[in-house]
């Protein structure tokens, strides 16, 4: 898991990925769907319609192709602290194979889009993943991609990106996880996709674990961070983390 790939970077500023990295997509085996994170932050004066003029097209050229949206979700106003951040949305789309990405790339009128995308975006972060078991957790525990149903309009979602410090920093995090994974799961939330990182197309950085969980409210996230017991585990997690990005988001309709 602590492999990286031999790809340039290609930063999150960029907003589109790179020809390298996309070749280094083509180049990996092709053995079924995969799930695209997508995060975006969105640019000012008139960025967000920009943005979705182009969502318009893609989203039918997506279609077209098998590709579907599991989850899509925009930041909380009233998110606590320690889990604000500066992104504007989160979309995770699962795609039938790399092929079908790739074609998507050289389809006329997506190219034609793609003008409205860059004018709409400050920064976008694109990541292909895999399913992942839970940080430390047995491999064949699983979730599948299947599409995210909030049960509620309450319910929040929090997407985590975890880059460890390598396997001590791992063990770190699974000590921190010990902790709060019952934690969540007393307040009725629990994992909604667990996703491996493969191969970053737009990004600062690598990401080794990706994470979707969902709370029951804004409530049960923000008392289980005000904790005794989040406050004493947060000491692995921050040794654990060589970098991390928390955005929590109510489901949107796309």
């Amino acid at each position: 898991m602590f492999d990286q790939p031999n790809v340039p970077a290609n930063p999150c500023s960029a907003v589109d990925p790179s020809e390298e990295s996309l070749k280094q997509l083509a180049a990996q085996l092709d053995d079924g769907p995969f799930l695209m994170l997508n995060l975006l932050d969105f640019a000012p004066d008139g960025g967000r319609e920009h943005f979705e003029r182009y969502a318009a097209v893609a989203s039918e050229a997506i279609r077209d192709r098998g590709g579907k949206v599991l989850y899509a979700g925009e930041p909380l106003a009233e998110a606590p602290p320690e889990v604000a951040s500066d992104w504007d949305r989160v979309i995770c789309v699962r795609y039938p194979s790399r092929a079908t990405y790739l074609d998507l790339q050289q389809d006329a009128g997506y190219r034609a889009a793609l003008s409205d995308r860059r004018a709409g975006l400050a920064r976008r972060l694109l990541y292909v993943t895999r399913p992942g078991a839970p940080p430390g957790g047995p491999p064949d525990l699983r979730l599948p991609m299947n599409r995210v149903e909030p049960s509620s309009e309450n319910e929040i979602f929090v997407i985590n990106l975890l880059r460890f410090r390598g396997p001590q920093g791992l063990a770190d995090y699974v000590e921190y996880s010990k902790v709060v994974g019952p934690e969540i799961a007393k307040r009725g939330g629990g994992p909604a996709l667990l996703l491996e990182g493969e191969l970053p197309l737009v990004s600062d950085g690598f990401w080794h674990d990706i994470l979707l969980v969902r709370y029951p409210t804004i409530e049960s996230l923000t008392s289980m961070v005000s904790s005794d017991k989040w406050q004493a585990a947060n000491a692995h997690r921050q040794r654990g983390l060589h970098e991390t990005i928390a955005f929590p988001t109510r489901s949107v309709q796309l």
